[in-house]
């Protein structure tokens, strides 16, 4: 069972041992928490962490989702907690990181893809995505509806090819 605080202090170059930043490093991880929350990411009635007993498990189950939050929230942390550390090309480079990861975890919570902790993958009615007219600027092709234009038809087998683009990186 991985410590949501550890784990984010190992990522940033913090040992386990090392206290003096846990109150600033938890109050950071707790507004990426409520973003998450708004995200749709999470127990619905939201989150927080204390201390180090706090566990991954504890905020979301260990499946796809569960590694794409890790990330997300440890750049988030790195960029609020020690923002003056990052050179400009870096934080260009962190940024656009972000912005993909809310994209992916937003598709997730949103039902894209089925149920979020369905540990066989998507899964789900793929045919309407809503919300969904592009994705980091690039518009996709498909069916709109007519009678609502937030609402995109797409086969299975596209939305599965997204799925696997977004989450296996191809």
């Amino acid at each position: 069972m991985e410590s949501i605080l550890t784990s984010i202090k190992t990522l940033l170059g913090i040992t386990e041992e090392c206290k003096d930043f846990d109150v600033e490093l938890v109050a950071t991880i707790n507004s990426v928490l409520a973003d998450l929350t708004q995200m749709g990411v999470g127990p619905s009635k939201g989150f927080y962490i204390e201390d180090s007993s706090t566990i991954w498990d504890d905020f979301i189950s260990d499946n796809l989702l569960l590694q794409s939050v890790k990330s997300y929230m440890h750049l988030r942390v790195k960029l609020l907690f020690d923002p003056g550390s990052i050179g400009a090309s870096t934080l260009a480079s962190y940024e656009r990181q972000i912005s993909q990861w809310e994209c992916r975890l937003n598709l997730v919570a949103e039902g894209a893809f089925g149920k979020i902790n369905d540990p066989e993958g998507p899964s789900g009615d793929y045919t309407k995505l809503k919300n969904l007219q592009s994705i980091n600027g690039e518009t996709l092709i498909g069916n709109y509806d007519e009678k609502d234009p937030n609402v995109i038809e797409m086969s299975e087998s596209d939305v599965k090819t997204m799925w696997n683009a977004l989450f296996d990186g191809k």
